[in-house]
């Protein structure tokens, strides 16, 4: 009897040892994949924070926005961004390019991909990029992963041409004339 016990916890200590060599590595691929999905959603984030930051961009010398300023707004946004030794840049920052679209013609910085699509009138778009470390590398699987993510936003810092209806500076909502106020002696 007792060396039918002992072959029972031998097979168990087998069996124990065997699924470990199997769930282990796929515990860590999960871990991977993972990371490699909140690093994607974190590039997104990135570009459309950058892209609403430069939208919203206004030149206080003129009251409205302006490229130069535009693009400081979306640089400075993409830069708060917090390197890791998992996540880093792959250029000197995250935002690898910049276009402004008040006229007509877009303004560019930086390289465009050939896959973004162009602002178009009105509009500000912004290309993040970001390089992502895996924690744990496998075997014929890269070590690290390049996402590229574009965002545009309607610029609303522009003033727009009133034709009667009120419409005010860049969606701001109507103009309104100052009415005096009777309790401030107005």
């Amino acid at each position: 009897m007792a060396i039918h016990q002992l072959r029972k916890r031998g097979q168990s200590i087998v069996e124990i040892v065997v699924g470990i060599v199997f769930l282990v590595p796929i515990a860590l691929f999960l871990l991977d994949a993972g990371v490699l999905v909140l690093a994607n959603f974190a590039n997104d984030g990135l570009a459309n924070s950058a892209a609403r930051a430069a939208a919203s961009a206004i030149d206080l010398s003129t009251s409205q926005g302006s490229q130069t300023v535009a693009y400081t707004a979306a640089l400075n946004t993409a830069n708060q961004f917090a390197e890791s030794p998992i996540i880093s840049k792959t250029t000197t920052s995250f935002l690898t390019a910049f276009s402004w679209n008040d006229s007509g013609t877009p303004a560019t910085q930086g390289t465009w991909p050939s896959a973004a699509v162009q602002p178009g009138i009105g509009d500000v778009a912004v290309v993040t990029s970001m390089k992502v470390n895996l924690p744990i590398p496998f075997p014929f699987v890269p070590g690290s992963f390049n996402f590229t993510a574009a965002a545009t936003q309607p610029i609303i810092s522009i003033e727009q041409a009133t034709t009667g209806s009120g419409v005010g500076v860049g969606g701001q909502g109507p103009k309104l004339k100052p009415v005096a106020n009777p309790q401030h002696g107005g």
